[in-house]
């Protein structure tokens, strides 16, 4: 019996209920569950970067999705969610919320750093790989976030006001390939409104494009708490919502809209029908369940092997790297990230649902000390530390003590000691007993005390960050109230040696679960001492090493609902480190610079000075021994850029246009995509704008000679079995490995009937080569590559004419140029 006949026999055997309650979760991360009918619960997890956990179960924390996109490499994406299927079936979680591929409209995006970049064809290609890795181990794989959710402010209630022509061709092109080439058993809806309409209402995108149009056969579900009706969400194409139970939409609601006639039992079969489909396909696949620690050493290796192959050179003058280090013998690690842990902490601190929990990170600082403490001398001076994640240091607490209640001030039902003044409120985050953990479903109210001595007089800068539903109406130091109403700012003050200091802070926590509250203490009197200490240091070195850029303060998803700011304020690099950079190099002529951040950073101040820099995103928990494998030539650099690195903000049309982050507030929030398709290096191209670097850029430790060696052309365009294939080769002349990815944009006819963007990347290919070696590339382009949505019919279009095909090595490197003349 084939999967559909069965799906008609479980449809016969299920009730009214019992067909609306597949429609909805059965708690905020599994749906399914109908025993009588022998439906098993099938389980959810985030995130797209990982197994998120949140029970303490620690899980490998792989490279984020942007440095996924700079691998340019399918087959790698397909090896990154092998990973993520594995972890997720040995801790029974049966489908991966991922992976994120909404466009880079903005830099300023805060979840930039989760998605694969600007263009839709490298993102639907990598997509694409990651389900295919999840879906052959029999997990699901859940595209993200459709559609148009390119900016975390308003994320929830904004309304994306764009014309139609630059949904369909550009917002939604990367998900018709997903679709297409990969066939995923989910998508997920997004939370903004489209044009008027929230996504899980826009039967444009969910019914006619996705189902209709692309041949989408499985569930659309909303994301968490997306759903704001039943009969339109349900008529427009929503399958299935989460999270939650029988008080959702598709719960009691719909019941109800079915018991006064408003919809019919039979506009619940195909939701039904594919919902069951998806678990049939779940069950079927039976996905083999290994044991954890024996993945965990192959788990770091892969971690390690992508997040080296994902990154960036982005400048090597008078090739500095790999580093000799027999000739640079006296090196000095700096920079805020050189001993920091960008995955360690509750998720909200550490970027929101994409984040996961290993069981370590290696930095910078303990992976250079290990490999080349024997071989060179090695010094440490932060220089500048993130004021934004500075935590009270466990040393000077003598005491913490949080104490629940349910109204202010009333007598605690639960309190908990801690050794730190990091507080996470989620299930298995809290030092709590199995009676009273369930306490941190429901609102509540705490107070928090901590005494704590410094060990010299300082300057400190106390500072409390809290996610939205975190509300801290008191605050006092030794007795004295130095914040109130909820407002949140520095709190300065002068502390000695010779007191104890007692901080007190009571609040409400008004979410049911989650919600953060993290007390941070920066002490300002050692900044300056650190930054001159560092720069003496420097003028000593041989070389020096800065690593830095940004964290997850800054790259973040926006909790909460409403008019959230979970957005980057701007290029530039926080807690002036252009500036310190620019300084650095003026006392030391070898500065390399590793980057770790998600998204485009103002490096103008001071990189026409830094002798190298390499991009190595967000790598993951190996972090530290990926830049050392990097910069010795352990590892080769092989990443190219996802997106375009303009040199300032206005660079990106979006904001040259104003229409970023358009406009707030709780009546309308909306924003309005006047750029069209123009975006990116299609923008870039148009308005003859230098970047700082290309799109796809990216140098290597070797050198390549690229060449074009045979093109194919059958078909016609009339007849839509067009088919030109590509094929050259890709020599490594250069003493090291090496790669060269070409990539293969189309350049549209002059008399073409639209604006065209200059050339649009349509297809790309990885080659590795050993030195001396040479690997070969083809690629092939068919109809739907050279189509495009009319302005008039709103419909896939393709002309005759003369095209160009453009083989590069980045958007701004175009090696060859191929006339293409097609009837």
């Amino acid at each position: 019996m084939d999967i559909e006949q069965r799906i008609d026999e479980i449809l016969k055997k299920l009730t009214v209920e019992q067909k609306c309650a597949l429609l909805h979760g059965v708690s905020s991360m599994s749906f399914g569950k109908i025993e009588a009918a022998g439906i098993p619960e099938i389980f959810c997890s985030d995130g797209p970067q990982g197994v998120r956990l949140e029970n303490g179960t620690t899980t490998t924390s792989l490279p984020c999705g942007m440095a996924l996109a700079a691998t340019w490499n399918v087959q790698t994406a397909e090896k990154y969610a092998g990973v993520i299927a594995r972890e997720s079936l040995a801790n029974n979680i049966h489908i991966s919320l991922g992976p994120g591929v909404n466009l880079m409209r903005t830099p300023l995006c805060g979840r930039n750093f989760e998605y694969y970049g600007e263009d839709p064809v490298l993102t639907g290609k990598i997509a694409g790989g990651y389900v295919r890795g999840c879906q052959k181990l029999g997990v699901g794989a859940t595209p993200k976030h459709m559609a148009l959710n390119n900016q975390e402010i308003c994320r929830t209630i904004g309304n994306s006001i764009c014309p139609l022509k630059t949904l369909r061709e550009l917002y939604l092109e990367a998900f018709e390939i997903i679709i297409k080439e990969a066939s995923p058993w989910l998508i997920m809806s997004s939370y903004n409104r489209v044009n008027g309409e929230f996504a899980s209402e826009c039967r444009y995108i969910l019914q006619d494009f996705a189902k209709n149009e692309c041949g989408f056969d499985g569930v659309i579900v909303s994301d968490w708490g997306g759903v704001h009706s039943a009969k339109e969400s349900l008529r427009a194409g929503t399958d299935l919502e989460m999270g939650g139970s029988t008080s959702n939409w598709m719960g009691f609601p719909l019941l109800n809209e079915l018991y006064y006639l408003k919809i019919s039992e039979n506009e619940l079969t195909d939701h039904v029908r594919r919902v069951i489909r998806l678990i049939l396909r779940i069950s079927d696949a039976n996905g083999k369940v290994e044991n954890p620690e024996k993945l965990k050493k192959e788990h770091i290796d892969i971690s390690r092997q992508i997040a080296c192959e994902s990154a960036v050179l982005l400048k090597n003058r008078d090739r500095i790297l790999p580093l000799d280090l027999k000739k640079f013998r006296n090196i000095l690690i700096c920079g805020p990230s050189a001993d920091f842990k960008h995955n360690i902490g509750p998720c909200e601190m550490i970027g929101g649902s994409g984040s996961c929990h290993p069981d370590h990170e290696v930095t910078l600082r303990e992976s250079v000390l290990r490999k080349w403490g024997e071989k060179c001398r090695i010094s440490y001076a932060p220089a500048i530390r993130f004021a934004d994640v500075q935590f009270f240091p466990e040393k000077w607490i003598s005491s913490c003590c949080c104490n629940y209640s349910d109204v202010p001030g009333g007598k605690p039902f639960f309190s908990e000691m801690r050794n730190d003044t990091i507080f996470s409120w989620r299930k298995g985050e809290v030092a709590a007993d199995e009676q009273n953990r369930d306490f941190i479903s429901s609102p509540f109210y705490f107070d928090i005390t901590v005494k704590f001595t410094v060990p010299e007089t300082q300057t400190l800068n106390l500072v409390l960050r809290r996610t939205r539903g975190v509300s801290c109406h008191d605050v006092t130091l030794n007795g004295s109230s130095v914040l109130s109403e909820d407002a949140s700012k520095i709190i300065p003050f002068e502390a000695y040696p010779e007191h104890e200091y007692t901080l007190k802070i009571s609040g409400y926590r008004i979410v049911n679960n989650g919600g953060a509250l993290n007390i941070l203490c920066h002490d300002q009197s050692a900044a300056e001492k650190m930054l001159q200490q560092a720069l003496a240091l420097a003028a000593e070195s041989d070389c020096v090493i800065f690593a830095g850029g940004s964290n997850h303060n800054f790259d973040r998803e926006a909790l909460g609902r409403g008019d959230v700011y979970a957005d980057i304020p701007s290029l530039e690099m926080c807690d002036n480190q252009g500036d310190f950079l620019r300084k650095l190099t003026q006392v030391n002529e070898n500065v390399i610079v590793a980057l770790i951040n998600g998204s485009v950073l103002n490096v103008e101040p001071w990189i026409d000075n830094a002798a190298a820099v390499v991009e190595f995103w967000y790598p993951g928990q190996e972090c530290g021994d990926v830049i050392s494998e990097i910069l010795a030539g352990e590892s080769v650099p092989m990443g190219r850029l996802p997106f375009t690195w303009g040199r300032k903000l206005t660079d990106y049309a979006c904001h040259a246009n104003g229409n970023y982050p358009g406009v707030r507030g709780e009546n309308d929030p909306h924003v309005h995509y006047d750029e069209g398709i123009f975006i990116g290096y299609r923008h870039f191209d148009r308005s003859k704008i230098e970047p700082r670097f290309p799109f796809g850029y990216g140098l290597g430790y070797s050198s390549t000679e690229c060449r074009l060696e045979n093109v194919e052309t059958a078909g016609s365009i009339t007849a839509k079995n067009i088919s030109v294939k590509v094929s050259g080769s890709v020599k490594n002349t250069g003493p090291f490995p090496g790669c060269e990815v070409i990539q293969l944009y189309l350049s549209y006819p002059a008399d073409c009937p639209d604006e065209r963007p200059n050339k649009v990347l349509r297809n790309f290919a990885k080659v590795t080569v050993k030195p001396g070696e040479t690997g070969k590339f083809n690629m092939e382009l068919k109809w739907r590559d050279f189509a495009f949505i009319d302005n008039e019919k709103l419909l896939l279009t393709a002309f005759p004419g003369e095209y160009k095909l453009l083989l590069g090595r980045n958007a701004a490197e175009i090696f060859e140029e191929i006339p293409l003349v097609l009837a």
